[in-house]
């Protein structure tokens, strides 16, 4: 109740909801939102929600519980080219809430630049993959493509939606049966590193 109580007015994106190129584990429905934030005077936070598909299933505790410690780790990043999450929420195991705060920049997709700038940015991926290979336990993105990058007024590159292998991976499912509870894993995001189709 005191995170329904923070986030308010929650609405969703009215775009066809997506993750990009990145694959998202069977078994789960993913929607964009955005809400307003009381305890940040108001301001207009992102939301991506992920639900189990199926109404009688839920999420293990025990997984429910790594992908908390992870979602603390990301709480904590502190790097100028990676997105960085400021909350997240389990509701009723069978739902998980990300919040982040909204970035202002152009999509990397729409902008032209020079030689000079590509470079730079190349080295920014760089330090931002390294940034993430050092977090415990590591981070290993999904297959880096335009549309995971903002670029800001400084020219500095952003990384968006690289989370979700991160967090998901490790999420366990419990089915409820008539005679028996199963546990099963969700298939596996993508969470191969690649820079394949980056440019």
């Amino acid at each position: 109740s005191v995170w329904s109580d923070r986030y308010v007015n929650i609405q969703s994106v009215k775009a066809a909801p997506k993750m990009g190129s990145l694959s998202l584990p069977g078994g789960l429905i993913f929607m964009r939102a955005v809400a307003f934030d009381q305890w940040q005077a108001g301001k207009l936070v992102n939301l991506k929600l992920f639900e189990i598909a199926d109404s009688k299933a839920r999420f293990d505790p025990e997984s429910l519980s790594m992908v908390a410690r992870r979602a603390r780790v990301l709480q904590q990043i502190d790097h100028p080219g990676v997105s960085k999450l400021v909350d997240f929420h389990a509701f009723e195991e069978h739902s998980l809430y990300l919040v982040e705060n909204p970035i202002e920049g152009k999509k990397l997709a729409t902008v032209t630049t020079n030689l000079e700038t590509a470079i730079e940015w190349s080295i920014q991926i760089c330090n931002t993959l390294i940034y993430l290979q050092g977090l415990i336990p590591p981070l290993i993105p999904p297959p880096l493509q335009q549309e995971n990058f903002l670029v800001l007024p400084d020219n500095q590159l952003v990384l968006t939606d690289y989370e979700v292998p991160y967090l998901l991976t490790p999420l366990m499912v419990i089915e409820d049966g008539q005679e028996s509870v199963n546990i099963e894993k969700l298939s596996a995001p993508h969470n191969r590193f690649g820079m394949e189709n980056l440019f």
